[in-house]
């Protein structure tokens, strides 16, 4: 699971996408079968990370997780490292295994450390792709052509630090750690958005290839009820908006400060009374395209 580098953008092909050979690697270290699903979203940040662990990947009852973290993670600084021991702790209490890949890219890294600590803490195993690429000397530009995606070189690169990594993998066998960082974001997840009469919807919801998003192709206000004290919103790729305006219950009206193009999460309120409430949203599509709201991630 993990962002677009985990979905292979920047492979010249599928066999030379870095999951595909990591399973391949599994399969000659263990001699088994391999079956393996990648759950990759475009554009995620580590808080987007908790549903999809959440609704997709642990229902498909895996013996092993590897999940990409904290890559994206400088648009939310605050809630970046909590995001990602929800992620670890989730996993420790399912008993499903963890492996951290933490990626080389141009991004400001906001977590890395936080993230060696907390595989350490949890018993689970970090692939840390910047150490690993100054290790082998390898440049930026020799492995990626814009800064993020890794070409086939950057693409073996991973698979070899996996193998490295692997060849010194350590039995675990902890108790459930106390918390490090807070605030508790394991109870974070996808909350559909409520559809009004006459809303314009799209079907299937990326996010879980269920039911509707709704698609603003003009200026529009709508209400939606949440219960629990953190809420965001989650666009769809090629529907991000070009305006995004909120008021919590009978409070002020807040701006949203609009990321780039292939930002698809947003953090509104993280300090909220753990109770029911109503969020009004004014989503100002851009100039020719349509914005589409998957919905909304509560916690």
């Amino acid at each position: 699971m993990g962002t677009s580098i985990t979905c292979g953008l920047g492979a010249s092909s599928e066999a030379a996408r870095f999951t595909t050979k990591v399973n391949q690697l599994f399969e000659r270290q263990t001699g088994a079968k391999v079956n393996a699903r990648n759950f990759c979203v475009g554009g995620a940040i580590s808080l987007l990370q908790i549903a999809v662990l959440k609704t997709s990947v642990l229902p498909w009852k895996p013996d092993l997780v590897i999940a990409e973290l904290g890559t994206l993670d400088e648009l939310y600084k605050s809630v970046s490292i909590p995001s990602i021991e929800a992620v670890t702790r989730l996993s420790f209490n399912a008993h499903v295994p963890l492996i951290a890949l933490f990626p080389y890219t141009t991004y400001v890294d906001v977590s890395s450390s936080a993230l060696h600590k907390l595989t350490e803490r949890y018993g689970d195993e970090m692939v840390d792709m910047a150490a690993y690429g100054a290790k082998r000397g390898a440049r930026l530009s020799q492995i990626t052509s814009d800064g993020c995606h890794p070409n086939d070189q950057g693409q073996q690169l991973i698979a070899d630090a996996f193998e490295e990594r692997l060849k010194s993998a350590r039995e675990s066998d902890v108790a459930l750690p106390n918390r490090m960082y807070g605030p508790d974001l394991s109870g974070i997840h996808f909350q559909p958005v409520v559809l009004g009469a006459g809303a314009e919807r799209v079907s299937p919801r990326l996010f879980d290839g269920q039911g509707f998003a709704q698609k603003f192709s003009s200026d529009q206000t709508i209400i939606q009820p949440f219960t629990g004290s953190f809420l965001g919103l989650l666009f769809q790729f090629n529907g991000v908006p070009g305006k995004i305006s909120y008021r919590i219950d009978s409070g002020s009206w807040s701006d949203v400060q609009i990321a780039p193009d292939w930002f698809l999460n947003y953090v509104l309120r993280t300090d909220l009374r753990a109770s029911t409430h109503t969020v009004q949203l004014r989503i100002v599509p851009k100039t020719g395209t349509a914005a589409v709201l998957e919905g909304l991630l509560v916690n």
